[in-house]
């Protein structure tokens, strides 16, 4: 099912396979995405490139920056930015409280979780957090 609008989406993973697979699965989908394999990079990006962006979708252990620990620091020049934390390790993200919504995907999940997610959080609901699991 092709998105009727586009959204963009700020990918981040480290994991090089589970990034290109993704982001296939996720242009596919009808979104525009730019992808990182490094959450430092991403943020540099953004910091240039905020406008282009609806929202952030990260995977939440990677080195350098965490997921959660990019999310915040976007959030600093884009305040209410949509975040969607991808996780093996349960519940995380309780630092984002403040600034736009925050979503959950548990690993391992399939790609139509991920779509939800995204949509949902997209579709201009105003619950600050929400947990997409299987």
């Amino acid at each position: 099912m092709e998105n009727s609008k586009s959204i963009r989406i700020l990918f981040v993973e480290d994991e090089p396979l589970a990034l290109e697979l993704m982001g296939k699965c996720l242009a596919d989908n009808g979104y525009e995405i730019h992808s990182f394999a490094c959450s430092a990079k991403a943020l540099e990006w953004l910091e240039s490139n905020s406008s282009q962006i609806d929202i952030l979708v990260t995977d939440q252990s990677m080195p350098k920056l965490t997921g959660t620990e990019l999310a915040q620091k976007a959030r600093q020049f884009c305040p209410n930015l949509p975040v969607v934390i991808v996780t093996g390790m349960g519940r995380v993200g309780s630092e984002l409280k403040s600034g736009g919504p925050v979503g959950l995907v548990e690993k391992p999940y399939k790609r139509q979780e991920l779509f939800s997610a995204i949509d949902f959080l997209m579709e201009g609901n105003n619950e600050k957090s929400s947990t997409m699991a299987r």
